[in-house]
């Protein structure tokens, strides 16, 4: 069978219902994808992480704003607004940047980020590997699965503003996660104490062969996610109508392969000069040239001729026998 791709629920039930459309039979088989992802981070005191890291301004300007806006603030909510307003002062001008910041940090949960940590969870600044990734990567957790493509339309942002959401979106990701490293309550007098000196986590970048430095963490995290590989039959694609000329809509390149196969399938299917040739004379018949309204279309099936004979003798196209390929 024909491989097309694998994908995630939505888009394999819509594939489906395209290929039942076209009386193409199919499998759709569930597996389990692994995205392992590696970051390192940089975790500590804000003035002993500026000695390690360049470009640390950016952080100083995030926590400018947030020794300016958190004690007057009461929600994570009210936060977000009055310091971006102050980071990015361009943004409130615009109702359609703004509305799209918020969706982008809407992840970001005053409740979870402003309770206070259990007594043997707060830290002095020297953080375990554990601890380190944690302080990092809950914060991802928390505003990084709401950050969607969709939300970034072409037709409602243009590049800079693009570019504008996404440092905004930063800022917010970092903030949320001094709060959470520095047990920070909205509201609190006492949290200007804290933004002294806080602890920050940073990710930083450290080249292949290179050392991690002092108080970085390396995090390796593994993704699982259910995921759908889908097969077609090919004999099924040579009787099933698809030709070029649909490859303007959805699933494109699904079609351009469904569309070769079919086409290097029905050759073989029709009778060639000859009813009985070797199986070495049948992998250069598994290599088609078609012509398009607009090009060439080049098959190249020699690779794989003896499983494209396996599935043409199954159909009871062609019997096999002794290195010999008969048509019946």
């Amino acid at each position: 069978m024909l491989k097309l791709g694998e994908y995630e629920e939505p888009e394999a039930k819509d594939l489906a219902g395209y290929l039942r459309s076209l009386n193409i039979r199919f499998e759709m088989r569930p597996s389990i994808k692994a995205e392992v992802m590696t970051s390192d981070i940089l975790t500590g005191r804000a003035s002993e992480v500026k000695e390690i890291i360049e470009n640390f301004e950016e952080v100083e300007r995030y926590l400018d704003a947030l020794r300016a806006t958190v004690t007057e603030c009461q929600t994570m909510k009210e936060l977000r607004e009055r310091y971006l307003g102050l980071l990015y002062p361009e943004l409130k001008s615009d109702g359609d940047i703004i509305s799209c910041e918020r969706t982008l940090i809407e992840g970001v949960d005053g409740d979870q980020i402003g309770e206070e940590l259990p007594k043997e969870e707060q830290t002095d600044g020297n953080l375990s590997g554990e601890d380190q990734a944690d302080g990092y990567l809950e914060d991802e957790e928390l505003s990084g699965d709401e950050f969607d493509d969709d939300d970034l339309s072409d037709d409602d942002l243009d590049e800079e503003d693009i570019i504008r959401v996404i440092r905004a979106f930063k800022a917010v990701e970092i903030a949320a996660s001094i709060i959470h490293l520095n047990d920070i309550e909205m509201g609190d007098r006492g949290a200007l104490a804290k933004l002294e000196d806080p602890i920050v986590s940073v990710p930083i970048t450290v080249e292949e062969g290179d050392e991690l430095p002092p108080m970085a963490n390396r995090v390796i995290s593994v993704d699982l996610e259910k995921v759908y590989d889908i097969y077609v039959d090919e004999v099924s694609l040579a009787f099933s109508g698809i030709r070029s000329e649909l490859y303007e809509e959805v699933f494109h390149d699904e079609q351009f392969m469904m569309y070769s196969v079919s086409q290097m399938v029905e050759s073989l299917m029709e009778n060639p000069s000859k009813r009985k040739i070797r199986m070495e004379e049948f992998t250069d018949e598994c290599c088609s040239r078609t012509k398009l309204d607009r090009g060439t279309l080049v098959v190249d099936g020699s690779s794989v001729a003896e499983d494209i004979a396996k599935v043409l003798e199954k159909n009871g196209i062609i019997k096999m026998k002794a290195g010999w390929i008969k048509w019946k």
